[in-house]
């Protein structure tokens, strides 16, 4: 996608997470990821010949949970 240079009108994201240690050797996480603000694609309307760029969330369907386990020996 390319980025258009703009922020979200009134949105955006935000991500909380925590990690802890095992021993020193062991690194667990996981942080969640979370998209606010009015929907609507990036291009609008789709089918014109001249399309508007959006100021409007389109990443609004995509929140996640994302885990991670790093290991050292």
């Amino acid at each position: 996608m390319i980025n258009p240079g703009f922020g979200v009108h009134k949105g955006g994201d935000f991500s909380v997470g925590i990690s802890a240690d095992y021993k020193k050797t062991r690194r667990f996480s996981v942080n969640y990821t979370h998209y606010f603000g009015s929907e609507d694609n990036f291009l609008t309307p789709a089918n014109s010949p001249a399309p508007v760029e959006s100021y409007k969330q389109n990443y609004k369907d995509r929140n996640f949970i994302s885990f991670s386990l790093q290991t050292t020996f």
